[in-house]
């Protein structure tokens, strides 16, 4: 029986066989029983068309394609076996799992008939892309459909996310493509719903009553921000809500704590209220009911009366004041346990009762004495402040109200003046003087006062000499100050605010000073010095002695020189003999004072570099040669030189 081997594999395929079963290459030919099949015109043309093979993959290939499908970057491997277009680019997937559709086509631009599938690999868990697969001929383009829907327990949030979608060669494997595709999930907007926990709000004897309220946005797949507000028909009721503001998630849901405040109704009566609440979502309003019941029992308290005897209590420049409380329960009929209390709106007064806690029994009268401690006005001034005495039996109160009027005299200070002269010092240093003028001449009272200084940045120290002054009515003291400060940076100029108060222990007045401190920049000059030390030292040590045992100066260090202890013939047609190691220290001394043209002082810097190691290079040379290599006043001073030019170039650094 004949059978057909493959030409790209060499895989043997049976009569008939229209694609090879290892390669799926095209096998089309014409064949008489028996005989090998010969391949008509047009297979003819498929056969002679270029093949295209992917590529060994190398060992962590695979691992690299994933990890860029992980991070979301788009990778191509198809090697021009298919082609993708994408007609769109985003899709939206709706939350509540409805599948949406991305319209995709591929195209093989193989030899083989190959199929294609589409994955997501790095998707959230909650997309679903349905397998989808389509398998074509070669140079046949065809539609691939891609569906994908959100599946999830919970709601998803809206969202616009970058997705991969992954189309891959089924046949020839690694090749695939990435397209990158914008998927949004749109806002799912369903109202919030509350709930009121409980519904129903009983109280007895009391004011308040506070209940939970559950938000419940589990509908939603958007943030909600919830502001809440209360109202009733009577508009007798508060409404306090913790948060004020309540935000709730997507598919999440939330409490708020709402207190309401009612007067309570006469004793023995009972009043019930019908409440809404309502949240405001922006233009979007959601409301509940809330029953409101309050009932009063009936209380001796009712036939109590409390007076302060005075009601209105004047003091001048005290701190406290006592009044009388008196207790009347003539027209009761039982006896009562009293808790006594006071109370201000600003919080400023301090009330001690003498007893706090009494017994009064039916038809008795009694008196309880009531301190009053509040600071006093400034002074000059009077200041009333309005406050209640509550007598309580724990369950009902009965109140009064009284007035504290405290008044002060005008103080001394307040009339005081303080200047400076001057009031601008200026300082080159650390440390200046000035005097304080403490101005009484429009006081008609002696006082006493201290001084102190005080600055914002904490760094000025003022001393005062004397430091308390006694100033007699129509007078004026004067008091020496010492100022000092950090010095300024170099070459910059510094302005610190300052004051000096004068206190008498109660109040206090200033007067404001500025210390301006300047410092000159003596980095240049330093740099100029040093440099032009070190050029003339190097200049100088160049026609000095270099050795210690003889007088062979710098210059006479030349080329014909060198070339004489080592032996080696040189003509440079008479230059050998001006070429010298003292020639090369005096250009280089040239060099470092050219240097300081510049600003970063790096042409200074490399010249005594540079000269340094000539320097140590000529003494190495001569110790070559056997001779005596003890330094001379002329190479110290070389060096001296090199070290102080090196030294102005790092001053010119920044």
């Amino acid at each position: 029986m004949a059978e057909y081997v493959c030409d790209r594999c060499g895989e043997v395929n049976p009569v008939g066989t229209v694609f090879c079963v290892n390669c799926h290459a095209f096998l089309a030919w014409d064949q008489v029983e028996g005989e090998p099949r010969q391949p008509s015109e047009q297979n003819v043309e498929t056969r002679v068309m270029p093949q295209i093979r992917v590529p060994a993959t190398a060992p962590g290939a695979a691992r690299n394609t994933e990890s860029l499908a992980r991070t979301g970057v788009p990778s191509d491997s198809t090697e021009g076996l298919f082609r993708i277009t994408a007609e769109q680019r985003e899709v939206t997937v709706p939350a509540t799992g409805e599948p949406a559709a991305l319209p995709l086509r591929v195209m093989n631009t193989s030899a083989i008939v190959d199929g294609y599938a589409v994955d997501a690999p790095g998707a959230p868990e909650w997309l679903t892309v349905e397998p989808s697969q389509v398998r074509l001929l070669p140079g046949v383009e065809d539609a691939l459909p891609v569906r994908m829907r959100v599946t999830s327990a919970t709601l998803v949030p809206a969202q616009r996310l970058h997705v991969l979608l992954r189309i891959r060669s089924m046949s020839q494997a690694p090749a695939h493509a990435d397209v990158p595709v914008l998927v949004i999930v749109p806002v799912l907007d369903v109202p919030v719903r509350l709930n009121p926990q409980p519904r129903l709000l009983r109280v007895r004897d009391r004011d308040t009553a506070e209940c939970t309220i559950s938000v419940d946005n589990s509908s939603s797949n958007r943030l909600v921000q919830l502001r809440f507000t209360g109202t009733d028909p009577e508009l007798a009721v508060r409404f306090s809500f913790e948060p004020p503001v309540l935000e709730v998630g997507p598919a999440s849901s939330g409490s708020v704590v709402v207190a309401v405040t009612a007067p309570r109704p006469e004793p023995g009566q009972e009043t019930t209220r019908q409440l809404t609440v309502t949240a405001l979502d922006g233009s979007r309003r959601v409301d509940t009911l809330i029953t409101f019941q309050q009932s009063t029992s009936a209380s001796p308290m009712s036939t109590l009366a409390v007076r302060i005897e005075p009601s209105i209590v004047r003091v001048q420049d005290a701190d406290s004041a006592t009044v009388q409380i008196t207790l009347d329960n003539r027209r009761g009929r039982s006896g009562v346990r009293l808790f006594l209390n006071g109370g201000d709106p600003e919080r400023a007064i301090g009330f001690t009762f003498s007893p706090p806690v009494l017994d009064l029994g039916p038809g008795q009268i009694q008196a309880v004495s009531l301190r009053l401690d509040s600071w006093r006005p400034p002074p000059g001034q009077e200041l009333t402040r309005q406050f209640t005495v509550t007598a309580s039996d724990g369950y009902t109160s009965v109140d009064a109200s009284g007035s504290l009027v405290q008044a002060s005299s005008r103080a001394a200070i307040e009339l005081l003046g303080v200047r400076l002269d001057p009031s601008v010092l200026r300082l080159s240093g650390r440390r200046g003087v000035l005097r304080a003028m403490i101005d009484n001449r429009n006081g008609a009272q002696p006082i006493r006062v201290a001084l102190r200084g005080d600055d914002p940045e904490n760094i000025v120290r003022l001393a005062f000499a004397p430091s308390v002054i006694d100033i007699p009515p129509g007078q004026v003291a004067s008091s020496n100050v010492t100022i000092s400060a950090p010095r300024a940076p170099a070459g910059q100029q510094v302005t610190r605010p300052f004051a000096v108060l004068a206190s008498d222990g109660r109040s206090e007045v200033q007067a404001e000073g500025s210390l301006i401190q300047s410092s000159a920049e003596r980095r240049p000059l330093a740099r100029v010095l040093l440099t032009l030390f070190g050029a003339l030292a190097m200049i100088i040590g160049a026609f000095s002695p270099w050795r210690a045992v003889s007088e062979q100066r710098g210059v006479d260090f030349t080329v014909d020189t060198f070339a004489q202890e080592f032996g080696f013939p040189l003509n440079l047609m008479g230059a050998e003999f001006l070429i010298s190691v003292g020639l090369a220290i005096l250009v280089l001394a040239a060099l470092m004072i050219f240097g300081l043209t510049g600003r970063s002082g790096r042409l200074t810097r490399l010249s005594a570099v540079l000269a340094a190691l000539l320097l140590v290079g000529t003494f190495v040379a001569v110790a070559f040669t056997g001779r005596d290599i003890g330094p001379g006043r002329g190479a110290i001073l070389v060096l001296v030189g090199c070290v102080a030019g090196y030294i102005g170039g790092l001053l010119g650094r920044r």
